[in-house]
């Protein structure tokens, strides 16, 4: 299978940002931000997700 550098680095963002997203709920106790960062940014992998593979 061909790689793909933007599919790479999109997922790689996505996993970044769900561990920072753990950190602020387990260290920080905050909820309402670290939810809007995952919303927003997973958001971003999965449309570069489907465009790739159209």
């Amino acid at each position: 299978m061909k790689e793909n550098l933007i599919l790479d680095k999109s997922k790689a963002f996505a996993l970044r940002i769900i561990k920072l997203y753990n950190y602020l709920r387990k260290e920080k106790r905050e909820f309402v931000i670290s939810k809007q960062i995952t919303n927003k940014h997973t958001y971003t992998h999965v449309h570069c997700t489907l465009y790739i593979i159209h």
